[in-house]
């Protein structure tokens, strides 16, 4: 993940006060709230957090649970 260019946070690494409060994402979304945001500035999502990798896992947990 932090190879790839695209991804602009990975939040594994973000402090236990960030992490509890997002008070990180105040900026984003103030400006959200003015005009839409353009996909391209946002990033793409780190590895571990993409619907696929959710879904595996999510699926794991369902068939041990069987």
């Amino acid at each position: 993940d932090l190879q790839d260019l695209g991804v602009r946070f990975l939040q594994p690494f973000v402090n236990l006060l960030s992490k509890s409060t997002y008070w990180w994402m105040n900026t984003f979304i103030t400006a959200a709230h003015r005009r839409p945001i353009d996909l391209k500035v946002i990033g793409k999502l780190p590895i571990a957090m993409r619907a696929l990798t959710n879904y595996l896992k999510l699926r794991e947990a369902f068939e041990a649970q069987k």
